[in-house]
């Protein structure tokens, strides 16, 4: 393992994985790999039930899902091309400490999906509130109009930005220094005062 600046540059003395006290070796990690996937596959079904909670609820934007998820302690995680349209959704169960992309529980969370359906649910809204309404239709047309192009430029809001950088970034740590690698001190020899 080795320390890299802000630029990716190698800094300082590499260290040994062996020399690690939790022994991060390549065989033990493969091992933890093969065991975690078996383990998120087993906690799959908790989150697509609290996502179709979510969605019963019946969200009009994207926005309105991320709140009822973040209610039953999901997260998502926005991918943004550089043109603001989205490409991927990754959702965060802080509760069993699991994290799935859309695509990876099925193709109905994919984002693709979940915008249609939220589209469809806006348009429903639309018809009911013509039906009932009549002359208020024409301003709620411009506001679901306003949602889309809003949802379609959606910036990955400041807490997703935040969440995202707190974990890329590098920290110093100080302390933390495994045992095996700490120098131990020399006890001093003390004169004899009877001599």
């Amino acid at each position: 393992y080795r320390v890299l600046d802000g630029t990716g540059n190698k800094v300082g003395v590499p260290i040994k994985a062996s020399s690690i006290s939790c022994n991060p070796t390549l065989g033990n990690l493969e091992k933890k790999f093969t065991t975690n996937e078996t383990a998120k596959e087993s906690l799959k079904p908790f989150v697509k039930v609290k996502l179709d909670e979510c969605l019963a609820q019946s969200p009009t934007t994207m926005k309105d899902l991320i709140e009822k998820l973040k209610q039953k302690s999901i997260y998502t995680v926005l991918r943004q091309n550089a043109e603001g349209r989205l490409y991927g959704i990754t959702f965060v169960d802080n509760q069993n400490k699991v994290v799935f992309n859309g695509s990876d529980l099925g193709k109905g969370y994919s984002v693709a999906a979940l915008q249609s359906g939220l589209a469809s649910a806006n348009e429903k809204s639309l018809t009911q509130d013509e039906t009932n309404g009549g002359s208020s239709g024409s301003s709620i047309q411009k506001e679901i109009s306003f949602q889309k192009q809003q949802e379609k430029t959606i910036p990955a809001n400041a807490k997703t930005e935040s969440f995202l950088d707190v974990l890329l970034t590098a920290k110093e740590q100080f302390g933390n220094t495994p045992y095996s690698l700490l120098q131990k001190k020399r006890k001093k020899k003390r004169k004899n005062p009877n001599s």
